[in-house]
């Protein structure tokens, strides 16, 4: 395990989509602490944390020396294809960010790992339900108690996408994360059947004869307010130019 800090607000999914300087922001108010503080420990494709502040989540792991981890990021994975670069969602007002996003008590990000190690899951897969093999697929999403939450895309090129979405099941359990890649997976779908024909003339349009739903997977989901999570998007196999 090692890595100097500077990786993770560089090198992960997170810095990916959102750049260096928001991926910091956002760490710093999820975690409590300025980001360029953090020493996380770089472990196979993994950046994981030692962190006393983060006392609601139960750890990933634990280190050689008995300490408690967190995961907080995966390495991108370039060569797979685009990371599509997003706005970071900041709700509106002083207010409501100190409230909502800066005081909030956040959940780590979910990710949605395969068990053979591989990071994301195809829109296609997710929405008729081929999740099983996900690590955990059948354990309750660590959603933050919610009956419901707002999924938010900042797709480049299109007007925020902003759906509020169920979280629990009928006996007010959170869903599962199954379940869960079901629902950011048709939301996902529902973002591309609204903008299919929305003019857009940059290279991450989307529909016929551009990015479609067989082309994109869903890495995982990050908690950037209270109530809103916003998805880690790549590209399969797909380099806008």
């Amino acid at each position: 395990m090692s890595g100097p800090s500077s990786f993770l607000t560089v090198d992960g999914y997170i810095a990916y989509t959102f750049g260096p300087q928001h991926a910091h922001y956002y760490l710093s108010y999820l975690l409590g602490v300025n980001a360029t503080t953090l020493q996380p420990l770089f472990w196979g494709n993994r950046f994981l944390i030692a962190h006393p502040a983060v006392t609601h989540v139960t750890p990933h792991c634990n280190s050689s020396d008995g300490r408690p981890l967190w995961l907080i990021d995966y390495k991108a994975e370039v060569n797979r294809g685009a990371v599509v670069p997003q706005k970071l969602f900041i709700p509106a007002g002083e207010d409501n960010r100190v409230r909502h996003a800066i005081n909030a008590q956040l959940q780590l990000p979910i990710f949605f790992v395969h068990a053979d190690g591989r990071v994301g899951i195809t829109v296609p897969e997710a929405v008729a339900g081929h999740s099983t093999n996900l690590v955990g697929a059948h354990q309750f999403a660590s959603l933050g108690g919610r009956s419901t939450t707002h999924f938010c895309l900042n797709w480049p090129g299109y007007a925020e996408y902003k759906k509020q979405v169920e979280i629990q099941d009928a006996h007010h359990r959170q869903i599962t994360v199954s379940r869960l890649t079901r629902r950011i997976g048709s939301f996902i779908d529902s973002f591309i059947q609204t903008n299919c024909n929305v003019y857009n003339a940059s290279q991450w349009r989307v529909g016929n004869g551009a990015i479609i739903r067989d082309h994109i997977m869903i890495i995982g989901l990050i908690q950037v307010s209270a109530g809103t999570w916003q998805p880690i998007i790549q590209l399969n196999g797909v380099f806008p130019m």
